[in-house]
């Protein structure tokens, strides 16, 4: 997260570059771009990055699970 902010990899976070990232979140909120964010608008938005997430989490889950051994694989016993 702080290397995301630290658009210009000093080492820091700048007021700037903080007013920056506020700026770009409340513009992905601000669905109808009206310049303000109604409670409906916060409440889709979170769904949609919590479903993102999910999804995100279901993927790199299903890419660890061990492939089955084919069915006519001998079996360890």
């Amino acid at each position: 997260m702080f290397e995301k902010l630290d658009t210009d990899k000093n080492g820091s976070i700048s007021a700037q570059e903080s007013t920056d990232a506020a700026k770009k979140k409340f513009d992905e909120m601000d669905a109808d771009k009206n310049g303000s964010v109604t409670k409906e608008e916060a409440k889709a938005h979170h769904e949609a990055k919590k479903a993102k997430w999910e999804k995100m989490k279901a993927e790199k889950k299903a890419a660890e699970k061990p492939v089955d051994a084919p069915a006519d694989a001998p079996k360890a016993e």
